[in-house]
């Protein structure tokens, strides 16, 4: 195990679990959910994010959902990084 070097992500989900994301001195990459901790070094990292993406845009094309920029409503297709699910669709 490394020392964290750098907290990427500390976030609290609706069901109450608690996420971290740190990038470590071994050049690894923890995933922290709750009491489970994820290893990945930044190749697999970056996989496993781009496999996520690829996942909820195919998730939003099947359910037909709306997907939110800025505010602003945007195709389900889009590939932008900062896509949130419409709450009043």
């Amino acid at each position: 195990m490394g020392i964290v070097e750098e907290v990427l992500a500390d976030f609290k989900l609706d069901d109450g679990s608690e996420w971290t994301v740190e990038y470590n001195t071994n050049d690894k990459i923890h995933i922290h959910i709750d009491n489970v901790r994820i290893r990945k070094s930044p190749d697999e990292f970056r996989l496993m994010v781009e496999a996520m993406k690829e996942g909820r845009q195919e998730l939003y094309r099947i359910k037909q959902l709306d997907v939110v920029q800025d505010g602003t409503r945007v195709e389900a297709e889009s590939e932008d990084e900062d896509l949130e699910l419409a709450h009043d669709h």
